[in-house]
């Protein structure tokens, strides 16, 4: 908050104070590695509009080279948003079953073996089945997408962020466009399988960022009961800001080289020991000289068992 400074109302008697002059509140740092991840999570969005909006252009190809009907190119164009209702159906529940990361890897992967079977698909039954893969795909990243990054931004910019998947849509029809444009020069039979099977380019991209770079949201880490890997998660997108991103990782090394020292000194062994001799370790943090004497005590009562048993 900014500073508030007063001056005097101008009664002779009240001697009261009043407000003039209030500064502006300081503006938040932005956090530029959450900007990082939702620009990233937004590359689903980028494959979501490519993929609506391709076939639009390439129709005119398949058609020629297929000798198909109008209305199996309609059918062929418009039942994608049909496809992608089973996709968001399911994105929901998959990403609270196997998180909001492996999620976006799965969408990823239906866009790229959609664009696979739709580029070389070798009749019009192959390439709707292609249609009906991609269209799956098209339902998850328009789920994910918004909701890993609204799970991921800093109140101070989430309005802003959460915008991001909108106009990364906008982005992949503008790249459709550029894409008709430059393989509509090549023969008919070869220009609408590279319109189609680019497409699988920037999915093994997403691919690779979310598995290599994106963090798991905090917010699903904590449902499942993850609450040190949410906290992990939540100050690593606050730490590096203050320490750089270095020294958040070395600052979890020196975490890690802690919590195996105190694991390697305190925690017994429990390998060959009955449940009564387990418990008596635990909470001694002299456990080793304890299991070295009753390692020296087994070993005197079984020298002395079988000296009796040779007597």
């Amino acid at each position: 908050m900014g500073a508030r400074n007063w001056k005097d109302d101008g009664s002779a008697t009240s001697g009261h104070k009043i407000p003039f002059e209030l500064d502006p509140p300081e503006k938040p740092k932005r956090n530029k590695f959450a900007f990082l991840c939702a620009i990233m999570a937004s590359m689903a969005s980028v494959l979501l509009g490519y993929d609506i909006g391709v076939m639009s252009g390439a129709a005119i190809f398949i058609k020629d080279d297929f000798k198909i009907s109008d209305v199996k190119v309609e059918i062929l164009v418009g039942i994608i948003n049909l496809y992608s209702i089973i996709g968001a159906a399911a994105a929901g529940r998959t990403s609270d079953w196997v998180g909001r990361r492996y999620t976006m890897v799965l969408a990823a992967a239906f866009f790229f073996v959609g664009a696979i079977h739709m580029g070389l698909a070798p009749n019009y039954a192959f390439l709707m089945f292609g249609r009906f893969v991609a269209g799956i795909g098209v339902g998850y990243a328009a789920l994910i997408a918004s909701v890993y990054t609204a799970e991921v931004s800093p109140t101070s910019s989430r309005g802003c962020l959460t915008s991001f998947p909108e106009v990364f849509v906008n982005f992949g029809i503008l790249l459709r466009y550029v894409s008709n444009y430059a393989f509509s020069k090549l023969p008919i039979h070869l220009g609408w399988r590279f319109m189609l099977g680019i497409g699988l380019i920037p999915s093994v991209f997403l691919a690779a960022v979310v598995i290599l770079i994106m963090p798991e949201s905090p917010r699903w880490l904590v449902m499942q009961g993850r609450f040190t890997s949410g906290v992990v998660t939540m100050t690593f997108l606050s730490l590096y800001r203050a320490i750089t991103i270095g020294g958040v990782f070395f600052l979890y090394a020196g975490i890690a080289t802690v919590g195996w020292v105190f694991f390697y000194v305190v925690f017994p062994e429990t390998r060959g020991r009955n449940l009564e001799n387990v418990e008596g370790l635990f909470g001694n943090f002299l456990w080793k000289f304890s299991v070295k004497k009753d390692e020296e005590k087994d070993a005197v009562e079984n020298s002395g068992n079988k000296h009796g048993q040779s007597n």
